[in-house]
């Protein structure tokens, strides 16, 4: 089970780091970068997976590094949003190793030396969204940020989740779990972290139907709702008429 991880926002989910989100039932796609192969190595380029396109930021976005990590600034100047890469050799990594079952994806810090897992990661889904999840895999305890942004290029909200915490004592590797559970659509998030030895994700979780705006109901719940209201107003009519 996933240990508890500090101040944990409303809106964040916990995962219990075997793909259950609470009681959230949601997505029909996910991400798991083994659709990447075995290992990579520094990918210069945006990746795209499932139609999820992956990079080091959006389109407009300052980027400043910072001790060796990638911060990059919410104040977009560009619309629409747009998946850029960091510069060659300061992108992104999928990488696998014995320790963890699976591929992971890191964003490449500014380095120099080993900048595996600190830099930033941006992410944008091919259509809209209310719930996605993913976990973090590797993190020491450190913060980790999660940006949300709506398809205009708007940012909507930040979440901050310190510390990042083992899931499950004496695994090799660390795994935290979570799921953004919003009211408002959303298609892009970026992640940035600031562990000490960096940090990078895996299984990323989201839908390839459209999320509806808000107070929209979808047409078929609003004709099981209207078939509802006659139904009452049936049985209303019936026990007037016999009680009269």
């Amino acid at each position: 089970m996933l240990v508890a991880a500090g101040n944990v926002e409303a809106g964040i989910v916990l995962g219990d780091g075997g793909g259950v989100y609470g009681d959230l039932i949601f997505g029909d796609a996910t991400v798991t970068f083994d659709e990447a192969g075995a290992s990579l190595g520094s990918i210069d380029t945006v990746l795209t997976i499932s139609g999820v396109d992956f990079g080091e930021g959006f389109s407009g976005q300052p980027l400043s590094p910072s001790g060796g990590f990638d911060i990059l600034d919410d104040d977009r100047d560009v619309d629409p949003l747009v998946v850029i890469p960091g510069a060659s050799g300061a992108n992104l990594q999928v990488l696998s190793f014995s320790s963890y079952n699976g591929n992971v994806l890191a964003g490449l810090g500014p380095g120099p030396g080993d900048q595996v897992g600190e830099g930033a990661i941006s992410i944008l889904f091919p259509v809209t969204q209310t719930v996605v999840a993913f976990e973090v895999i590797g993190a020491d305890g450190g913060a980790g940020y999660i940006d949300v942004y709506a398809t205009d290029g708007s940012h909507l909200s930040q979440y901050v989740i310190q510390p990042l915490t083992n899931s499950t004592p004496g695994d090799p590797v660390t795994v935290d779990a979570f799921a953004l559970n919003l009211s408002q659509p959303f298609q892009g998030i970026t992640f940035t972290n600031l562990n000490s030895g960096g940090a990078g994700i895996d299984n990323v979780r989201f839908s390839t139907t459209p999320a509806s705006p808000p107070g929209e109901i979808p047409e078929p719940a609003s004709l099981i709702i209207w078939s509802a209201l006659a139904l009452l107003g049936i049985v209303v009519g019936w026990r007037r008429r016999k009680r009269a």
